[in-house]
């Protein structure tokens, strides 16, 4: 639902408004866009005119009507709210001086989003959009919708505007734990340019020149998701030895053996061996993404495991960097110490399945394991994570709720009781998991 221009904080105060019932009984998210041409538009074309003493008093009037459009859709609207920060589509008239000066435009966007962060600290379950990346990411002149916005106040460009539902897309498959975990990944041709098997080590395309570089960067950008938790296993129709002498050894090679939590290189088909380190590290197919260069490959493995995430490749080795980076299903909006730590979780899942094959009776395996279970109470300390267990348990969500701050507040204030459940055992550290 999109209230009529200029009329959302109406909306928000009127009973019977369609945007309170939006979306019935389902999932509901929010989004706030304002242009900081509108909000601030006294001076943002004389910026000089006011002084460093002014600028707080001048800011916390310009930006009370987008404050109080916050507060009322924390405090009805269900679900997350996403609101974007202020940057400028219009080139400041101080020009490149714009930057160095403290009084101006940039220096006053500055300080109108940290007013704005400050606001949205109080409230659970809001999150600021980086404005001006995402417009330096289309571009300024890209982005700028020009005679639309003169003709009908449309305040960005079609680009832009799908650049902002990729990012808002993300953002909500993140919160709903729908993003992918773990990346599954071929080799020939998609880690390196060229066929191993063929080409020989010294015949592959990685580091140096030109489309080697790119085939490097590329994995940069995957050893920068490990990061923050997401892991990434290989599934290649290759020689196992060679491929991993490959990974090893090759001096422009970025990955290596212990960035990998697991792998099958062989001959058989990929999506046997995607389905065996999937049950082997405890994943579901919803969270992992299959990476392959041939369409043939990644036909076969979507059909024959539903739910995985198989995207489209690019054309390009230069593109792959900057696809992987901004795929929607790649976004984070906030990290946990649980997230950080997720790598060296599943590694350690795959040494306990390993282990598990020791034992011929269950019972004598689990005492082995040293499983120990602590419940702590709920509170600031783990809000995040009990926050996101709601929004990604899926297989133990009886009830299938999804309960969020404001639902769990009111379990409290009615005199109910939340607990964090924590485990830990013989191969794992203390982890919040239920």
């Amino acid at each position: 639902h999109v209230p009529p221009f200029g009329q959302a904080r109406m909306e928000l105060l009127q009973e019977d408004s369609p945007l309170l019932s939006a979306g019935g009984d389902g999932p509901m998210a929010t989004l706030i866009v304002e242009r900081a041409e509108d909000l601030l538009h006294e001076v943002f074309n004389a910026p000089l005119s006011l002084t460093e003493a002014d600028r707080d008093t001048y800011l916390n009037d310009a930006l009370q009507p987008m404050m109080e459009l916050i507060r009322g859709a924390r405090g009805k609207l269900r679900g997350p709210v996403f609101v974007t920060a202020l940057a400028p589509l219009e080139r400041s008239s101080l020009g490149l001086a714009d930057a160095a000066s403290p009084r101006g435009i940039t220096a006053l966007l500055a300080r109108a989003n940290a007013l704005l962060a400050e606001e949205i600290a109080k409230h659970s379950d809001i999150y600021l959009l980086d404005t001006a990346d995402m417009i330096s990411e289309v571009g300024r002149a890209a982005a700028d919708p020009g005679t639309f916005w003169h003709m009908g106040r449309v305040p960005f460009s079609t680009a832009f505007g799908a650049h902002l539902a990729r990012r808002v897309m993300g953002g909500l498959l993140s919160l709903r734990g729908q993003s992918a975990r773990i990346l599954i990944l071929d080799l020939d041709n998609t880690l390196w340019g060229g066929v191993l098997g063929e080409d020989g080590m010294e015949g592959l395309d990685i580091g140096g020149a030109y489309p080697g570089s790119a085939y490097q960067a590329f994995q940069q950008a995957l050893k920068a998701l490990t990061q923050r938790g997401i892991a990434l296993t290989v599934a290649s129709k290759n020689d196992e030895d060679l491929a991993l002498t490959m990974i090893s050894e090759h001096p422009e090679m970025v990955l290596r053996p212990d960035d990998i939590v697991a792998h099958r290189i062989r001959w058989t088909e990929k999506a046997i061996g995607i389905q065996e380190m999937l049950d082997e590290i405890g994943l579901g197919t919803a969270n992992a993404m299959f990476i392959d260069d041939n369409p043939v490959e990644r036909e076969k493995v979507r059909k024959n495991i539903p739910g995985i995430i198989v995207p489209p490749f690019p054309d390009k080795p230069e593109d792959l960097a900057s696809w992987l980076l901004t795929n929607p299903f790649l976004e984070c909006v906030e990290l946990t110490e649980s997230d950080l730590k997720r790598t060296r979780q599943y590694s350690t899942r795959a040494k306990i399945t390993a282990a598990k094959r020791e034992f011929q009776n269950i019972e004598d395996f689990y005492s082995d394991l040293d499983m120990r279970l602590t419940f702590e109470p709920y509170g600031p300390g783990n809000q995040k994570r009990v926050l996101q267990l709601f929004a990604k348990t899926n297989q133990f969500n009886a009830t299938l709720r999804r309960h969020d701050a404001g639902a769990l507040a009111q379990i409290q204030k009615e005199g109910g009781e939340i607990f964090a459940i924590g485990l830990s055992d013989r191969y794992s550290p203390y982890e919040l998991m239920g």
